[in-house]
Order: C-alpha cells, then structure tokens, then sequence
C-alpha cells in the first residue's frame, strides 16, 4: 500500500519486514526486494534499488518487471551521474 501511495521510506520498511520473516518462499522474497528497490527509488536512492533489483534478478531471472525497473534504474543512474560530472566540470572551469 505504502509504494501505491509513494511512500518510499515506509515501502522500504515495510519490505524489509517482510524479508525478515524466517520462512519465506523465493517468490515472496523476489516480490519483497523489488519492493524494497522501488522504495529506494522512490527515495531517490537508486545505489540500493539496482542492489535490490539484482537480487531480485537472481532468484526471478524471467520477471519482466524487474528486469525492466533494473534497467531503468542504471540508466537514471548513468544519466544523474553525467549531470553531476558536467555540473561540477563547470563548478571548477
């Protein structure tokens, strides 16, 4: 409910429960950590999302939406880096 409601610290917390559960199916902990990573995204903390969607990868290789979002997600990686770099080149030219 929390990532509907864009809630990302709450969706982080809330997956993070969830992924402490001790007798947790594979199925579950993938759908937990794509949450999880969605709700760094939502924090803008996209380091700790492609950690998550990764591993989410890794135990559901053919779900399409986490490939999708950890593909999405290096991209507006990459592209928030190159801001910074031309940022900071113009801060020291």
């Amino acid at each position: 409910m929390a990532l509907k409601l864009k809630d990302g610290k709450n969706t982080v917390v809330y997956a993070a429960n969830a992924l402490d559960v001790e007798k947790i199916d594979d199925k579950s902990k993938a759908k937990a950590l794509f949450r999880r990573g969605s709700g760094h995204l939502l924090g803008h903390n996209q380091e700790d999302a492609i950690t998550d969607f990764e591993a989410a990868a890794k135990i559901e290789p053919k779900d399409a939406a986490i490939a999708k979002a950890l593909v999405d997600t290096k991209k507006s990686l990459k592209a928030r880096q190159q801001k910074e770099k031309d940022a900071f080149r113009k801060f020291f030219s």
